[in-house]
């Protein structure tokens, strides 16, 4: 596949468009349901920060797409495979690929202190809904780069990859809700809402579970898969002094770095 950059960007955004629209989709049925069932899952200052993140995160990459293609490609460009499936196959193997890869760096953030000061930002979510799948550190960026060079030197495009990475990322958000909505025997196979609650949950049995982005076979592999049993509690154990954007992103880093002394 060879394509200008021009044909980079085109592709990269009709993808990016598609998944936001997926999103949003998303966002208003969830909020269509709350409002029948009467259920409060919106918080003003929630809602408020997790857009402030989202319209970072937005900037941040704005600001760095140049660079990430161009990386993207010098590593695809110096690739060891050449990959001769058919699509379907090919489609495959990319997606459990791509989602094992979101799985291992999602496991290695919860357990490298450094890189956990930069996630924790995402687990001071207290009232679980689709919009909170927008608190994220951007300065993370980075690090979802690095975990994706493998795939690249294995012959994975960049925009096969990131086409996937946006079917995970798109998956995971719309998981973040409280609703439940019956999975039946799929339930413990891919991520469901029920499998992402345990995720952020503080209850000492769902620590550090459930770190799949699409598919839970690598959590049932390596042992973090854990089912929800019990009702999750998502309440910090120290509640928050500053909840706007910039103090979330950069507070807990501050606070590694002062520990560190």
């Amino acid at each position: 596949m060879n394509m200008s950059y021009e044909s980079y960007v085109a592709t990269l955004g009709w993808i990016g468009k598609f998944g936001g629209k997926f999103i949003l989709a998303a966002m208003f049925l969830e909020g269509i349901f709350a409002l029948a069932l009467r259920k409060s899952i919106y918080r003003r200052d929630d809602v408020l920060t997790d857009v402030g993140f989202y319209l970072i995160r937005l900037l941040f990459l704005a600001t760095l797409f140049s660079e990430q293609v161009g990386i993207l490609r010098f590593f695809y460009d110096h690739r060891v495979f050449t990959w001769a499936v058919p699509f379907p196959i090919r489609f495959i193997l990319v997606l459990l690929l791509a989602d094992f890869v979101r799985y291992l760096g999602h496991r290695i953030m919860h357990q490298n202190a450094f890189l956990w000061s930069l996630h924790s930002t995402h687990h001071t979510v207290e009232t679980l809904n689709v919009i909170s799948a927008f608190r994220f550190n951007s300065l993370l960026v980075f690090f979802d780069s690095l975990t994706y060079i493998p795939l690249l030197l294995l012959g994975v495009h960049p925009l096969e990859l990131f086409a996937m990475v946006l079917v995970c990322v798109a998956w995971q958000s719309i998981c973040h809700t409280q609703f439940k909505i019956p999975f039946g025997p799929l339930e413990g196979w891919i991520l469901s809402p029920a499998a992402h609650r345990v995720h952020h949950a503080r209850n000492p049995q769902y620590i550090d579970k459930n770190y799949g982005a699409l598919f839970l076979i690598w959590d049932r592999m390596f042992g973090t898969y854990e089912p929800e049993v019990i009702e999750p509690d998502f309440k910090l154990q120290t509640p928050l002094v500053r909840r706007d954007p910039i103090s979330l992103t950069f507070g807990p880093l501050l606070t590694y770095f002062q520990r560190k002394k």
